[in-house]
């Protein structure tokens, strides 16, 4: 199935198997998807030559997302994130679609509880972390989070009352 949008006179070209897409064209430009089941596995950035510019794929365990690579390929640089997340509920856990809006890795922690976020480089030296601790209630939502940025005592701690 193609959608096609127009909107001031650009066009948004969608294409899609099912409910899966697989290729987003805006402005001569293309967005190609590929999955691994119903998870989409890789995600290639086009310009408007057909040259790949951006690439990155993604690695799932029990369906949750850990790890990320992006290669770069006008910059020449590639970038790996892994991420660790808990077992117990979110604040948004039950709100339905919520996930579908924060689709990259950046936004995963306001669905899911991330324990651990590490960045590396090209030569997979981590150049970036933080990880969290939390306390959770009786339902198993988290009441504190207490993050600590690079393996550092720099700590920010958060209390959340949602319940």
């Amino acid at each position: 199935m193609v959608k096609k949008i127009v909107s001031e006179g650009s066009e948004f070209v969608y294409s899609y198997n099912g409910n899966k897409i697989l290729k987003a064209t805006i402005f001569g430009q293309h967005v190609d998807y590929s999955y691994s089941g119903d998870l989409i596995a890789s995600v290639k950035r086009f310009d408007s030559f057909n040259s790949i510019t951006f690439e990155t794929n993604y690695t799932y365990g029990n369906n949750n997302l850990v790890q990320e690579i992006t290669f770069d390929y006008v910059d020449g640089i590639i970038i790996k994130v892994e991420f660790t997340f808990d077992n117990h509920n979110n604040p948004f856990k039950n709100v339905v679609g919520f996930s579908k809006i924060f689709s990259s890795t950046s936004e995963n922690e306001f669905y899911r509880n991330i324990i651990s976020r590490k960045v590396f480089d090209e030569n997979n030296i981590l150049v970036q972390s933080y990880e969290n601790e939390y306390s959770y209630n009786q339902n198993e939502y988290p009441e504190t989070r207490t993050t600590f940025f690079n393996g550092s005592t720099s700590i920010e701690t958060t209390s959340q009352f949602y319940y």
